[in-house]
């Protein structure tokens, strides 16, 4: 990594862990006492960095979001055994952006041949916006409340906050990672090894969620709020491995568990009492409540192997259990004390287990000389045996209690997917490979529209590389998706307390089909030619399409097509040794038509006035040109001391969205949303002696962002839905690092 390179994270946890990670080196360094048989490495570096102005997405994952100027550190202690010395132990320990919101600090010893450990300190920083309001106090807490002079009359709708505009304060949403990853790695002798890794991890900041009341028809209102991150996960995963020349096996352990300090958010209704609603559900009275990630936690185990059966043929296979559960306490029904609760809940938690079953095996031969044969088999299950109770809800913390009869059971879904595939490649003379296949999979589902599907997808390819200055790689995909029958109610009478509904009822339009549950018929090429005219010159160019086809005959809604296509060119000029010239340019579109129809009851669900149809059209244009001059001594350019470089990036990204309808639908094309990125680097160093350097670097970036969801939309644009009021990110910014580094 070249010094000075931003990543992610952010100060105070990883001076901490600085010392740790000397304190945990210490007892290396001192048993090390034939100081004469090793090497000591140490590498310096101190620099600072200026921005020239605040820039809140610029640092997003960097930490360099604040116009100014901060010192930065990076340092290297590398100890390394003479060549001859017939010591095998080392260890380094190593730090990076220290100072800023992105540090890392890394220690690793080793014991070649018999055990290593590794111990990755890093902080990862995500910046969303700065430039947020809202009316509410306690944000950061779990109790979101209005100040006292708040104005909500009857009514429900934004227009009548009246006390809005002197009482917004300024809200932002960010969040960091303090991760830190453990790995230990023992062999035992030629064929036995243990691996170990574990990575502990916290995430803390602020997060937005919509908090609505009302359920249905024009009565809910919504909210934007900001939510409190505090999360803690720990992922743990052990393997040991045993293998000859002839077989191997291994078993492991995987395990994770999530905790979550802020389990809820409750917020007060800033909205005025609506009709549909319970008279205690309005300001000020009522209140709201969004639960949060529960706690949850997850096991597998893991037994696996692989035998060669003959010089020419081998078996392997793979089998693991798991299960995954989650019984946080359950909230009540609502929060607010004054709605009528005559039923209470069915259970005090969800009890929610989920029990995963994968297996697999795969079976490689060569039967031929130029012939090579894999098949495969894999079954990947998913049990899920959380309880189903009744849940009498009530509708957004904005009514009494539905009767029982109106209650919802909730669906445990599960789901088991097979495949079968079968590849073969033939080599039919020096440099010419041919490929086809064929693959199977069948699905089966419960509680969904559609219970069983099958997909077959053929592939065949073509790959030459028998010139000495070109090659050229063709592939086709066509796979073709069949649905058993499509029941669209059956997901609403499952989850529907048995004899509270016809059998013809529905939620969800009955012509409406799930992409992922119909019909479909898909086609992919990728192409690839590599030219190389003369050794000082290489361009390549490569394309690729994916057509998706849901159209229906029947003229059923939903997604109806789906088209991804791309093509890149890339080239390198090396006129000289230490000058190099690289560039691409790639063009990528998204093209996708979604029908449907506007409906409210049975009768406007029949009726084709009210149709629409969305066209969504995505283009992504991206340019790079990198240009790299560096000293070889001799009858060089420049000074074997020096190295520069220049980087120029320009991407633009533009979607249309284009709306029309029937008679029954007002509609006209969406305004386009773009997003330009401007950025181009100047960098170089210069080694000072043998043992210092400086090193200088200059970046430019611009970001425009035009978004019609956030460009000049106030906070209570919509009368329904109060919003935080962020803006679509746009900076234009400079950043200058310099460092200089020693070595000794």
């Amino acid at each position: 990594m070249r010094t000075g390179q931003l990543i992610s994270g952010s100060p105070h946890i990883a001076w901490l862990g600085l010392p740790l990670a000397l304190l945990i080196s210490a007892p290396v360094l001192a048993a090390d006492e034939e100081k004469e048989k090793s090497n000591l490495e140490q590498e310096y570096s101190v620099g600072f960095y200026t921005l020239d102005e605040d820039a809140w997405r610029f640092g997003k994952y960097t930490g360099v979001t604040e116009e100014g100027t901060e010192l930065l550190l990076d340092f290297r202690l590398e100890s390394r055994p003479e060549w001859n010395s017939g010591e095998t132990t080392s260890w380094s320990l190593q730090g990076w952006r220290l100072g800023l919101d992105s540090q890392r600090v890394e220690f690793e010893y080793e014991k070649q041949g018999a055990w290593e450990f590794v111990a990755d300190y890093r902080e990862i920083p995500n910046y969303r916006f700065d430039d947020g309001v809202t009316p509410f106090n306690g944000v950061g807490t779990s109790l979101l409340e209005l100040p006292a002079n708040w104005v909500a009359p009857p009514g429900g709708s934004t227009a009548y906050f009246d006390a809005l505009e002197e009482n917004l304060g300024p809200v932002s949403s960010s969040w960091k990672r303090d991760r830190l990853d453990l790995y230990f790695d023992r062999k035992f002798g030629q064929d036995l090894n243990l691996n170990v890794t574990w990575r502990h991890e916290t995430k803390q900041g602020e997060g937005t969620f919509g908090g609505t009341f009302g359920t249905q028809g024009l009565n809910p209102r919504t909210v934007v709020l900001p939510s409190p991150i505090d999360w803690e996960t720990d992922i743990m995963e052990a393997t040991l491995d045993y293998g000859t020349s002839r077989y191997q096996f291994g078993a492991a352990v995987y395990a994770s568990w999530f905790g979550n300090d802020q389990q809820s958010v409750t917020w007060q209704n800033p909205y005025g009492a609506r009709n549909s609603w319970a008279s205690a559900a309005g300001y000020p009275l009522g209140y709201g409540l969004y639960s949060l990630d529960p706690d949850n936690e997850a096991l597998q185990f893991r037994i696996y192997g692989g035998l060669n059966l003959s010089p020419t043929s081998r078996l392997s296979a793979d089998l693991a259990f798991g299960t995954m559960e989650q019984d946080d306490p359950l909230f009540n029904y609502t929060v607010n004390d004054r709605l009528t609760i005559h039923t209470p809940l069915p259970a005090a938690t969800a009890d929610a287990k989920i029990d995963t079953t994968h297996a697999s095996i795969r079976y490689t031969a060569r039967p031929l000389t130029r012939l090579s044969l894999v098949a495969n088999y894999t079954l990947d299950e998913r049990d899920n045996k959380t309880p189903r109770h009744t849940w009498v809800y009530i509708g957004g913390d904005s009514e009494n209690q539905k009767p029982d009869e109106e209650g919802r059971i909730n669906l445990p879904y599960s789901y088991e997917k097979q495949q079968w595939d079968l590849t073969a490649v033939w080599r039919a003379a020096k440099g010419i490979r041919v490929k086809g296949g064929v693959e199977q999979a069948d699905y089966s589902r419960t509680y969904s529209e559609v219970l069983d599907s099958d997909e077959t997808r053929f592939f065949a390819g073509v790959k030459l590389a028998n010139w000495s200055k070109a090659s050229l790689s063709f592939d086709l995909i066509d796979s073709e998706r069949d649905v058993d029958e499509y029941v669209g109610n059956r997901p609403y009478l499952a989850y529907r307390v048995p004899g509270s509904v016809d059998e013809d009822d529905f939620d969800n339009l009955p012509a409406l089909r799930k992409y992922n549950q119909t019909d479909r018929e898909r086609r992919e090429y990728r192409v690839r030619a590599d030219f190389f005219p003369v050794e000082k010159f290489n361009f390549a160019f490569t394309g690729a399409s994916y057509d998706d086809d849901y159209d229906d005959p029947n003229g059923l809604f939903g997604l109806q097509s789906s088209e991804i296509s791309s093509w890149s060119f890339d080239a390198g000029f090396y006129p000289w040794d230490g000058i190099s010239v690289t560039g691409y340019y790639t063009q990528e579109a998204y093209d996708s038509v979604q029908t449907g129809r506007m409906w409210s009851n049975k009768v406007t669900a029949q009726d084709p006035a009210n149709d629409w149809r969305a066209s969504v059209n995505d283009d992504v244009e991206t340019w790079n040109l990198s240009l790299q001059l560096r000293g070889k001594g001799g009858d060089s350019l420049v000074s074997d001391r020096l190295h520069l470089g220049l980087d120029l990036t320009y991407s633009n990204v533009e979607s249309d969205i284009m709306v029309s309808g029937a008679e029954n639908i007002a509609a006209a094309p969406l305004p386009a949303l773009v997003t330009e990125m401007n950025s181009w680097s100047l960098y170089g160093s210069f080694d000072i002696n043998e043992r210092a350097a400086l090193r200088l670097s200059y970046e430019k970036q611009e970001l425009t962002t035009d978004d019609f969801a956030l460009d000049n939309v106030p906070i209570d644009g919509s009368p329904s839905a109060l919003l935080l009021g962020e803006s679509a990110a746009n900076y234009d910014v400079s950043l200058v690092m310099l460092y200089l580094s020693y070595r000794y």
